[in-house]
C-alpha cells in the first residue's frame, strides 16, 4: 500500500494552513479538477506526484474522515517518516518521528492509520538490507516497528523470521562441515550485528538463542584455528540481549577459551601439549552446550512466545494471534525479571533504582506499557456483561483482558476500581506488586549482560513470590453471571504478602491447563 501524502497537494491548492472543512475541500478538489482538465494530458503534476482525477478524488474523499488531515501532517511534519513511507528511504541517524507523539490520545489511532502502509517499505528494506549483511541500515528499517499494529507483524516481518532461522541453520550446517567455513563470509559478526539482534521485535527475539548457540557451536569446531575469529565472536556476544542461560553460557565458553589460549601461549614451545589440549577443549564446549539444552528442556518458565512455525501453547479455542505472542513474551521476561530481583544480588541491583526513583502514577492520557495492549476502556464488547474490578489489595495490580483479537490492558492502583465489559471466553492475567515505575534501567548484574544498562518500559520495583505466582496465572471467564448481572472480580489480601481474586464466588473461572492451580 503506497503512501502518498496529501498535504503538498493542498498547499499547491493553496488551502489554509489549520484543517479545511468539508466545503474547504470540495472547493479544493474543483479547483484542481478544473486544472487537470485545462491540461488535456489526463494528469496534473504536483511536485514529485503526478495526479489523476481518480487521485484527487481518492485524496479529497480520505480527508474528510476524521482525524485523517491530522496524522497526514503528523506524518509531513517528520521527514525521516515520510522519507521512508514515500520513497521507502532507511531512516536516517536520529528519531523516526517525534516520540511526543505517543503521549498523544490519538496515537493507538495513528498507528492503526499508518501501520499499512509501513508494511510495503520496511519489510522490503529491512530483508534487502538483510540479505545484503548490512545490519545498520537494517537496524534503523527496525525504528518503525514501535509504529506497527500487531495484526500487520507477519506482513512486516515474517520473512525476516524466515531469514534469521536461514541463517541460523547455514551456520549449522558449517558447523557438521557440511559447508567450508570462510572467515571473511562472517565479517558481519560485529556489534552492529548485536545491537540489530537485541532491536528486533520480540516475537523474534527466540532467533537470537539461535544464533548465538549456533556461533558457540561452530566455535567448537574452529577454535584451534581460527583463534583471533572466536575471540572477536565472543567478545561481541558479551552484549547480546539474551536469556540468562544462554548469557552463562556466553561467559563460560569464553572463559574457557581463554584459559585454553593462554595455555597454549604459554607452552608454545610443547608442540604435543598443544595438540592435546584441542580435544579436551573441545569436549568442555561440547558439554556446556548440551547443559544449555538441558536447562532449557528442563525449565520453559523462562521462555515466551516461540515464534512462527514452531510449537506454541494456544489459548483454549482460538489460534494464537499477534497479541497473545506479545502477552506471552512480556510475562515471560517479566518472569525473568521477577526472578532474579528476588535473589539477593538481584535487590541490590535495584536498591539504588528505587531510591531514586518515585512510584509511578499512569496518567489518565499516557498510553501504558506494554505497547502491544490497548487500554481497557477501549473494550466494548457487543452482548456482554458489564464487570467491575476491585483492588483492596496490598498490592497495585496491571491487568491484562485478553481475547481472540486483542490484549488490554488497565493499571489498578490499591483502592481503585475499574468498570469494563465481558463476554464468554474472555481471560484475565495479573500481574501484581509494589513501587511501579515506567521506565527502569537497571544495572548489569541484574541481566547478567557484562558492563551494559538496560531500560525497561513498565515494571514493578517490590515484587515478591506472589508476583512470579499469578504470573503463572490466567483465568478465563465461561459466561454465567450472578443474579443482579454484575461480574464482580475483588482483589484482597488475607495477610501480608498475600493476594487472592475473588470473582463470581469463584465459580465462573478456570485456568489453563499448565498454570498452578487456583485457591
Amino acid at each position: 500500500m503506497q503512501y502518498r501524502s496529501p498535504i503538498p497537494v493542498l498547499q499547491y491548492a493553496g488551502a489554509p494552513q489549520e484543517q479545511p472543512d468539508v466545503n474547504s475541500l470540495l472547493r479544493i478538489q474543483k479547483r484542481l479538477l478544473v486544472e487537470l482538465d485545462h491540461g488535456g494530458t489526463g494528469s496534473l503534476q504536483v511536485g514529485t506526484q503526478s495526479l489523476t482525477k481518480d487521485d484527487i478524488l481518492t485524496l479529497i474523499e480520505d480527508l474528510k474522515q476524521q482525524q485523517s488531515y491530522l496524522f497526514h501532517q503528523w506524518i509531513y511534519d517528520n521527514p525521516r517518516l515520510l522519507a521512508l513511507l514515500e520513497k521507502g528511504t532507511a531512516p536516517a541517524a536520529g528519531p523516526l518521528y517525534d516520540r511526543n507523539l505517543s503521549y498523544r490520545a490519538e496515537f493507538r489511532q495513528f498507528k492503526t492509520f499508518i501501520s499499512p502502509y509501513l508494511v510495503q517499505p520496511v519489510g522490503k528494506g529491512i530483508n534487502q538490507a538483510f540479505l545484503k549483511r548490512d545490519f545498520a541500515t537494517a537496524r534503523s528499517f527496525l525504528l518503525a516497528r514501535h509504529l506497527l499494529e500487531p495484526t500487520f507483524f507477519d506482513n512486516t516481518f515474517g520473512k525476516l523470521g524466515h531469514s534469521l532461522k536461514s541463517l541460523a541453520e547455514e551456520i549449522k550446517r558449517t558447523e557438521r562441515k557440511e559447508i567450508n567455513f570462510v572467515a571473511a563470509h562472517y565479517d558481519f559478526v560485529d556489534g552492529t550485528f548485536v545491537d540489530f539482534l537485541n532491536d528486533l521485535p520480540e516475537a523474534l527475539s527466540q532467533y537470537r538463542e539461535m544464533l548465538a548457540i549456533a556461533l558457540i557451536n561452530l566455535s567448537v569446531e574452529i577454535q584451534r584455528t581460527y583463534a583471533d575469529f572466536c575471540q572477536r565472536i565472543y567478545s561481541y556476544l558479551q552484549g547480546l540481549n539474551c536469556s540468562p542461560e544462554t548469557k552463562r553460557i556466553i561467559m563460560q565458553n569464553r572463559a574457557i577459551f581463554n584459559r585454553h589460549q593462554e595455555k597454549q601461549e604459554a607452552t608454545s614451545g610443547n608442540s604435543s601439549s598443544k595438540s592435546g589440549c584441542g580435544p579436551i577443549i573441545g569436549i568442555a564446549f561440547f558439554i556446556i552446550t548440551l547443559l544449555r539444552v538441558l536447562i532449557n528442556l528442563a525449565d520453559d518458565d523462562d521462555h515466551g512466545y516461540t515464534g512462527p512455525n514452531l510449537n506454541q501453547t494456544s489459548i483454549p479455542g482460538t489460534s494464537i494471534t499477534p497479541s497473545e505472542m506479545g502477552y506471552q513474551t512480556f510475562t515471560a521476561r517479566i518472569r525473568r525479571i521477577v526472578k532474579r530481583q528476588l535473589t539477593a544480588h538481584g535487590k541490590d541491583s535495584i536498591a539504588e533504582v528505587i531510591r531514586r526513583q518515585p512510584r509511578y502514577v499512569a496518567p489518565a492520557d499516557v498510553p501504558l506499557y506494554p505497547d502491544f495492549c490497548e487500554p481497557l476502556l477501549n473494550y466494548q464488547p457487543q452482548n456482554s456483561n458489564r464487570a467491575e474490578l476491585s483492588n483492596n489489595s496490598d498490592y497495585d495490580i496491571v491487568v491484562f483482558l485478553r481475547n481472540q483479537q486483542t490484549t488490554y490492558v488497565v493499571y489498578l492502583a490499591k483502592g481503585q476500581k475499574v468498570e469494563t465489559r465481558m463476554v464468554m471466553q474472555d481471560v484475565l492475567s495479573f500481574y501484581p506488586g509494589n513501587n511501579w515505575s515506567h521506565d527502569v534501567t537497571f544495572k548489569a548484574n541484574l541481566f547478567m549482560r557484562a558492563g551494559v544498562e538496560r531500560t525497561v518500559r513498565g515494571v514493578f520495583l517490590s515484587p515478591d513470590s506472589t508476583t512470579l505466582d499469578y504470573l503463572k496465572r490466567s483465568y478465563q471467564f465461561l459466561g454465567g453471571v450472578p443474579s443482579h448481572s454484575v461480574i464482580g472480580i475483588a482483589f484482597t489480601s488475607d495477610t501480608k504478602g498475600s493476594l487472592q481474586v475473588i470473582g463470581c464466588n469463584n465459580t465462573h473461572f478456570t485456568e489453563y491447563e499448565g498454570f498452578a492451580k487456583y485457591k
